[in-house]
């Protein structure tokens, strides 16, 4: 295993939680600290800012009418709308009617604190949680035409360590097909050539919009995730007619169309890690 490869792993184990270290292919990943000093200190260091996060969020404690304020300023703001809106209409008012307290829910000062929190929880923590990757998003690709199931798929994958471990975890790839069909997900009917022959680690089940996914996990010269969709499921926007290819964040995708079914295949790090697998 690279040390590519054991990163990519090692983001899965949640600090704290012994049934990640069990799992036998974080167990591996995890032997590779003893002899690797600087995956080490990069281990450590993703535990620390996880643990972080961990706590910070697990402190934040809302008002307990902060949801009663938040309705009531919805009421109040659609009155208002529903006020100015008619306002254009003759003989509907002879004048606008002073603002009520209850329209002046937006003052309430722990709404302000909640706001703060959030504010700062982006500031001073999400850019501390993976530096190196942020660096690496492209915005200007964000905003270029990636489908919203690409982007889905990019978010999914970069917090694929909350799941605590694959749905089912085999290195035999027919075991992970039979899996995702027993429980209604897409499965592929047939594996690409590049990944014939290859280990698989493991699979899990996605759901976009209602659209169910179905992804198994290879283990080729790093991590690849081969993700099948139903055509039928499919927006019309996003049913490739040829291999097309994005990149969002650090992660790689490569998409097409096959018979009933609509495969992505995605990797970590710039598209030239696809393999040419049609």
């Amino acid at each position: 295993m690279e040390r590519d490869e054991a990163k990519h792993i090692l983001e899965l184990c949640r600090p704290g939680i012994d049934d990640d270290r069990q799992d036998p292919l974080i167990a591996e990943a995890l032997a590779l600290l003893e002899a690797d000093p600087e995956l080490r200190d990069w281990f450590a260091e993703q535990q620390a800012v996880d643990e972080r996060i961990s706590t910070a969020y697990a402190t934040l404690e809302p008002p307990i009418d902060l949801k009663a304020s938040i309705l009531a300023g919805m009421r109040a703001h659609a009155l208002r709308s529903e006020s100015e809106t008619t306002a254009f209409i003759p003989g509907a008012h002879d004048k606008m009617d002073a603002p009520t307290s209850s329209q002046t829910w937006w003052r309430n000062p722990w709404i302000g604190i909640a706001a703060v929190f959030a504010i700062l929880l982006t500031i001073v923590i999400i850019p501390q949680q993976r530096p190196a990757q942020y660096a690496q998003t492209d915005v200007a690709t964000l905003n270029a035409g990636v489908p919203d199931m690409i982007q889905f798929l990019a978010r999914e994958l970069s917090d694929i360590g909350s799941r605590g471990g694959f749905d089912k975890a085999s290195d035999q790839p027919e075991a992970l097909q039979a899996y995702l069909a027993s429980v209604g997900s897409p499965s592929p009917s047939k594996l690409p050539r590049q990944l014939e022959g290859n280990p698989s680690l493991g699979c899990f089940t996605f759901d976009y919009n209602g659209v169910p996914m179905g992804m198994i996990c290879f283990k080729n010269d790093q991590v690849v995730h081969l993700i099948t969709v139903r055509k039928s499921d499919c927006p019309r926007s996003f049913q490739p007619k040829v291999p097309t290819i994005y990149q969002v964040e650090n992660h790689a995708f490569k998409a097409w169309t096959d018979g009933d079914h609509v495969y992505i295949l995605s990797t970590k790090g710039g598209k030239e890690k696809l393999p040419q697998v049609i």
